[in-house]
């Protein structure tokens, strides 16, 4: 059976020939990148089964991006995340 993820992003990045990077110029290092976790990263990060996680991007609850065949969830989104669970605990 296969599934399908309403919340997921393709991202497809042409890079321009030469020496140039894709955003014009910028120097690209690990803090201008957002770092892309694995599934069974947040997993570990959150203490979350896989199906909890594969629910909340279903549910458009947390965005993933989609690379070929594999998923994938920035760190910014996942403390956006993060976040938001912490405000619905903070609002019951």
């Amino acid at each position: 059976m296969r599934q399908s993820f309403t919340s997921v992003i393709t991202i497809h990045l042409k890079v321009p020939k030469g020496n140039k990077t894709p955003y014009e110029g910028e120097k690209m290092d690990k803090e201008t990148l957002p770092q892309l976790l694995r599934v069974t990263d947040v997993c570990a990060r959150l203490a979350m089964s896989r199906s909890v996680i594969y629910r909340e991007i279903e549910a458009g609850n947390l965005i993933a991006i989609r690379r070929g065949s594999s998923l994938r969830i920035s760190s910014q989104e996942l403390s956006r995340y993060v976040e938001s669970l912490q405000e619905v605990k903070a609002s019951k």
